[in-house]
């Protein structure tokens, strides 16, 4: 997994480039532990906009207990997951000063 102690109040993780197809991924699962934060996020840029653009997020609510949870998150329902192609993943563990673990991340459909 992916390790981070953020010293800030707004920790990322940004995949870029990619080239993903959005139309068989309808949802992305996370696992993830967190020692702070209320919010988890992830976001998109699509050929179109050419960066991560501020609209295209799903957020779920975080378990900051410091133990591994599962967070889905069902991009298939946002209207601007489909149609382009996907070029930049950004994803938000928390929203605080803490520590977090990604141990895996992955598309379904």
């Amino acid at each position: 997994g992916l390790a981070i102690a953020a010293r800030g109040d707004d920790p990322i993780i940004v995949i870029s480039p990619c080239n993903i197809d959005p139309e068989p991924t309808k949802r992305v699962r996370v696992r993830l532990s967190a020692t702070a934060g209320k919010m988890v996020e992830f976001r998109w840029g699509t050929e179109e906009f050419g960066r991560i653009d501020p609209g295209k997020l799903v957020s779920v609510p975080l378990q900051a207990d410091g133990k591994p949870h599962e967070y889905v998150f069902e991009v298939g329902r946002h209207p601007d997951w489909r149609g382009e192609r996907i070029k930049r993943l950004r994803f938000d563990p928390g929203d605080a000063k803490g520590t977090f673990k990604v141990y895996w991340m992955r598309g379904e459909p």
